[in-house]
């Protein structure tokens, strides 16, 4: 089999440690004929890609694609390479969900920023008509293609993958006092806003919210939203926003703290969370920050979308029980053996070829 791929790079963020997970696995079961993915760290070249249409030849059994930024790629193996079958991996949930979803919060908050317009959702979702099979990291992820009538092409290879060797199991945390960490884009995505809520009402003594992260691009209305996320997190007490963390320093900043909550009103599959596992720190996610090796009650808990109510219940949770917290962290680090690199290559490609005989 061969296969030839085409991605928007090669790097250390989320998305780009996939792509480069999922290039060398079919790069070392021998299947690769040419990878069209450039070395990227930690930049993404979004305007590259569609030039690498120009590298589209025939031959080739099965061409791997990024969704979003291939339309031009698939287009152009339609036309040459027409027996080539095309596999698009998708990170997020199916655009359309993407767009409801975010759109929903900003109908709720009143702060409306540009998000999937409707350029972007045509051509993902004409990437969607032309790809053989749709490869998602989350079972979540998988469920929204299901509702969107895309359940025949979707192939589930998750969960998330990481540079586990980064990421070392880390002692407990030192001191009285007891921290909650919140790591990613402090926009209306990652749901942010319920965990403050949330925390506003627990009023635990000795005890600390920390946020690190930078607000998401909102256009030409980001400062509406920064201004209004920032006041929201003044009003909270007990509150510390770090801003942006530098990769290098994340591993202790997880380790500083007993809980990393992530409740994502959209997430796809978050690789915060397995840094933070492996570090040996239970988690609280939303079912959509597409965590499938979070199991509730035994590394972490798993909270609804916008509850800011079982936020709050698990983080009490915790507070008040250190002996188990401490059983959590261990099955925590336990519970991401099989999300390193080389794990999740030969798990693609497995189900690449599966998927490919299928067809």
């Amino acid at each position: 089999m061969k296969v030839d791929t085409f991605t928007y790079g090669l790097g250390e963020n989320s998305v780009l440690v996939v792509n480069r997970a999922i290039v060398h696995g079919i790069r070392d079961a021998g299947m690769l004929r040419h990878n069209h993915s450039p070395a990227l760290n930690p930049g993404v070249d979004w305007t590259g890609v569609s030039k690498m249409r120009d590298k589209v030849t025939p031959g080739a059994d099965i061409a791997m694609c990024q969704a979003s930024v291939t339309l031009e790629v698939m287009n152009r193996l339609k036309e040459v390479a027409p027996s080539t079958k095309i596999f698009l991996q998708r990170d997020s949930s199916h655009c359309q969900e993407w767009h409801d979803q975010v759109h929903a919060e900003m109908d709720k908050f009143d702060i409306q920023w540009t998000a999937y317009g409707d350029e972007l959702l045509n051509r993902e979702k004409e990437e969607y008509r032309l790809a053989d099979r749709i490869t998602v990291l989350s079972h979540w992820v998988k469920s929204t293609f299901e509702k969107h009538g895309l359940g025949d092409k979707v192939v589930y290879v998750g969960p998330q993958t990481f540079d586990r060797h980064k990421w070392p199991a880390m002692p407990p945390p030192q001191g009285r006092i007891f921290k909650v960490l919140f790591a990613g884009q402090t926009g209306l995505r990652k749901g942010l806003i319920y965990l403050l809520q949330a925390w506003r009402r627990l009023c635990l003594r000795d005890a600390q919210l920390v946020i690190a992260g930078v607000s998401e691009p909102a256009g030409d209305t980001s400062n509406k939203l920064n201004k209004w996320m920032n006041q929201q997190i003044k009003d909270t007490p007990s509150c510390t926003a770090l801003g942006f963390v530098p990769l290098a320093k994340m591993a202790n900043l997880y380790a500083e703290c007993h809980v990393l909550c992530l409740p994502s009103v959209e997430e796809g599959s978050s690789m915060t969370v397995l840094e933070a596992m492996s570090v040996s720190r239970p988690v609280i996610a939303s079912t959509h920050a597409g965590a499938d090796i979070l199991k509730h009650g035994e590394n972490g808990f798993l909270v609804e979308p916008r509850s800011w109510e079982q936020i709050a219940d698990s983080i009490a949770w915790y507070y008040d029980h250190r002996d188990d917290w401490a059983k959590h962290s261990k099955s925590a680090a336990d519970s991401v053996d099989d999300c390193d690199i080389e794990s999740f290559g030969k798990r693609y490609v497995a189900r690449m070829k599966e998927a490919y005989d299928e067809l």
